[in-house]
């Protein structure tokens, strides 16, 4: 369940949800506006914090987390696509801390 750059902006324009599984010192660097951090490691204990009535795009740093996490939201029966290459495949806009 993974989706391109330009499949992923069109689902965000259209209403999909964005969510960031990197970790925080990551988020802090460079993020997709509008996107919610949820990092991975926190994505199980805090899943009832996922409205499963919302649809999401996932992304992370270059796609192996996000991924994961895709696997984990469909265990819950929340439709979630993954970003392939993650930001670093991104060339739409995005917030940096500079």
């Amino acid at each position: 369940k993974s989706i391109n750059d330009k499949v992923a902006l069109s689902m965000i324009e259209s209403g999909y949800e964005l969510l960031d599984v990197r970790y925080q010192e990551e988020y802090d660097e460079i993020y997709i506006p509008g996107c919610r951090l949820l990092t991975l490691h926190d994505l199980r204990k805090e899943i009832s914090t996922v409205d499963p009535d919302k649809k999401y795009v996932v992304y992370c740093h270059a796609g192996i987390r996000s991924s994961a996490a895709v696997l984990i939201l469909s265990e819950h029966e929340i439709e979630a696509y993954s970003l392939e290459g993650g930001i670093l495949n991104w060339p739409h806009e995005v917030v940096r801390s500079d």
